[in-house]
């Protein structure tokens, strides 16, 4: 092989290897961003399970204490604030579970047993 070919071939490689370490970069930080998005969505769901839970534990102290106005629990990872506002054949319930932001809030109404769930939402 002539001096000028290795010369060629030496350059090729730089190339080649340029490339393959910028793929390697760009994948690397594809895999980063996929995995942090994961890790928000699990804390999200994590925080609406939580929410969902508190008010759970809602509707039950008030099937057993119907004055129950609600209070703090921790569900899991999460932090639960629950209150709950006396309304006219019911109460307006709203559970905020942290870290996650999630609140989820419903509408119950005074049944057999536990209280009934006329209206429910998240946010």
């Amino acid at each position: 092989m002539r001096r000028r070919e290795k010369g060629f071939a030496l350059v090729w490689a730089l190339v080649l290897l340029v490339f393959a370490a910028s793929l390697s970069a760009l994948l690397l930080e594809r895999g980063r961003a996929t995995d942090l998005a994961s890790k928000a969505d699990t804390a999200s769901l994590k925080a609406l399970y939580a929410a969902e839970g508190g008010l759970a534990v809602a509707r039950q102290r008030l099937s057993d204490d119907p004055a129950y106005t609600g209070g703090m629990l921790r569900v899991g990872e999460c932090d639960v604030t629950v209150q709950v506002e006396k309304r006219e054949g019911g109460w307006i319930v709203r559970a905020h579970a942290e870290p996650g932001g999630t609140i989820v809030e419903a509408k119950l109404r005074v049944g057999p047993g536990l209280p009934v769930i006329e209206a429910h939402h998240a946010r």
